[in-house]
């Protein structure tokens, strides 16, 4: 479970810094784009016309590891406590 944590962070951290070009642009339809994309999480996650990002993808990932991840932490200090 850490790892899945460790990951997807490090994931996020690293599209979230690299920018946008035009090259990857033109692989998208125009439609697509809400607004100007500035880096790699702005980026539509398919090229079937969906307009949700990759890093809308990424970031509900995120929620739900750090979600299952408490979850087990909690699981974990009642059994400690009971035992």
């Amino acid at each position: 479970m850490a790892n899945m944590l460790f990951n997807i962070n490090d994931v996020v951290e690293t599209l979230q810094v690299h920018t946008f070009n035009e090259e990857i642009k033109e692989d998208y339809d125009e439609s697509q784009f809400e607004e100007e994309p500035k880096t790699l999480m702005d980026i539509p996650k398919d090229w079937e016309g969906s307009t949700i990002t990759i890093g809308d993808c990424l970031l509900d990932l995120q929620t739900h590891i750090n979600e299952l991840h408490d979850y087990f932490a909690s699981i974990d200090d009642i059994e400690e406590e009971v035992a």
